[in-house]
């Protein structure tokens, strides 16, 4: 009957799995919620974290740069760091409504109040911590 399955969900065993940045996501949740994640595989993932994550950020730009590597290509590069130039000046300029879109269209934490709270807000947003 699917009254039991309903009834045992209390003895689930969870295991999650993750590589690169949902390994250390996998990881943390076996470590946050011990009483829930029964195990963990975090493959490739890395176990320090960093504000500023510069090899990570490289590593991500040579792979949308090179089309040998994972299909990336210059154009694909290109339309990455227009837009991430676009949201760095949006949220340079100040204006709060553009600041709030932003926030919108990234589902940030307490949206636009979050960002506009401290200057390190924004820098870590953008990757300038």
């Amino acid at each position: 009957s699917n009254n039991n399955n309903n009834n045992n969900n209390n003895k689930v065993r969870w295991i999650t799995f993750g590589g690169s940045y949902p390994g250390m996501l996998s990881g943390w949740s076996r470590l946050l919620h011990p009483d829930v994640v029964y195990g963990a595989v975090a493959n490739s993932a890395p176990v320090q974290a960093e504000a500023d994550f510069r090899k990570y950020n490289d590593h991500v730009s040579l792979d949308l740069g090179e089309e040998s590597l994972v299909g990336g290509s210059k154009k694909c590069l290109d339309i990455f760091e227009s837009g991430h130039a676009e949201v760095a000046a949006i949220l340079e300029g100040g204006d709060v409504d553009e600041i709030k879109k932003v926030a919108s269209a990234f589902d940030v934490c307490d949206g636009a109040t979050m960002l506009l709270k401290n200057r390190k807000n924004l820098d870590f947003f953008v990757g300038n911590p």
